[in-house]
């Protein structure tokens, strides 16, 4: 048990307190039911819980690391010759990112951002590719 000052009363806890998660009431180590609501008490952990939300969805991921490599094949082919790989990165960013954002919404996790920035970054990319083909057929 560990003992907490909270003002003038001393309170015992046990170093893993939990909490219903209906109504916030304490709950007993081995509690099926919550005393104070009744309800049923989640069998899965907090740290559980946690461990499976916090999760980076791969495609969000993998949809803006396509566009920063857009932009870096974008920039190569400035002074190269044009890269194939500007293509496929300015073609997969936005889908991969539209996938993740899809998925997180469904299912949870984290990686909304990554997914927004690919999706975001994909755009201009798409812009220079028109630009470049407008400007090579004239």
């Amino acid at each position: 048990m560990i003992e907490a000052d909270t003002g003038n009363e001393t309170e015992e806890r046990t170093p893993e307190a939990t909490f219903c998660i209906y109504c916030g009431s304490p709950l007993e180590a081995d509690s099926v039911f919550c005393l104070k609501c009744g309800k049923p008490v989640a069998k899965e952990s907090a740290a559980t819980a946690t461990a499976t939300t916090d999760k980076t969805n791969k495609f969000c991921l993998a949809g803006f690391i396509a566009a920063v490599a857009g932009y870096f094949a974008y920039a190569s082919s400035l002074i190269f010759a044009p890269v194939k790989i500007f293509g496929i990165c300015l073609y997969l960013s936005p889908f991969l990112s539209a996938i993740g954002l899809a998925q997180i919404k469904k299912h949870g996790g984290s990686g909304k951002l990554l997914g927004i920035a690919g999706f975001l970054m994909s755009a201009p990319l798409l812009v220079i590719a028109v630009v470049m083909i407008l400007v090579t057929n004239l």
